[in-house]
């Protein structure tokens, strides 16, 4: 059996007081101890460092942009941005490389 999806979520400091101005983002994983979101930050661009156990396979991003997001993840890869242009919310999914942590930049466009 495979473990219970879990959801952490994450709002960078300017995101929560500027809503509409920066990406909002949720990720989804599986419920593995030693995964989740170690460090963020928001300067305009939000800046993530994902954690993953080990053997983790990908998690997926989730959020708000009014506009899309490109992503982009040091040291680990990045699928195919998802965006619903109505709910403005989008989708990505983002794998592990060789270390436990992938460094995430989300910028919208």
């Amino acid at each position: 059996m495979l473990p219970a999806r879990r959801t952490a979520r994450a709002i960078a400091p300017r995101s929560s007081a500027r809503f509409s101005k920066a990406p909002v983002v949720t990720v989804t994983a599986r419920a593995t101890p030693g995964w989740g979101i170690r460090s963020l930050s928001d300067n305009g661009t939000i800046h993530a460092t994902v954690a993953f156990a080990k053997g983790d396979g990908p998690v997926t991003l989730h959020g708000y942009s009014p506009t899309p997001v490109s992503v982009t993840a040091s040291g680990g890869s990045v699928g195919q941005v998802g965006y619903d242009s109505g709910s403005h919310l989008f989708s990505v999914s983002i794998s592990p490389g060789r270390g436990s942590t992938v460094p995430v930049t989300l910028t919208r466009r």
